[in-house]
């Protein structure tokens, strides 16, 4: 995810959707991973899909704030938010 988030500059949509159950229980262990990288190299993003990902009421404020030209966000499945 890094890499595309420092290769992409003038990438609009991301679709994170569909993770393999492993990877989604490794990422649990370490937090909110795709949100800081798109937080800090994808802020041009209008499209976003994390469908079933590990994200947290914490990093969604911090992406909503970051992401300001954001026009549409699916989190269908996001077990972490309240």
């Amino acid at each position: 995810m890094e890499m595309v988030g420092k290769n992409c500059n003038n990438l609009e949509t991301l679709k994170r959707n569909k993770m393999d159950p492993s990877e989604v229980e490794r990422l649990e262990h370490t937090g909110n991973v795709d949100v800081y990288t798109i937080v800090r190299h994808m802020r041009q993003l209008k499209h976003l899909e994390l469908q079933f990902s590990t994200l947290t009421d914490i990093a969604l404020d911090r992406l909503c704030k970051a992401c300001s030209i954001l026009e549409y966000l699916d989190l269908f499945g996001c077990l972490e938010l309240d």
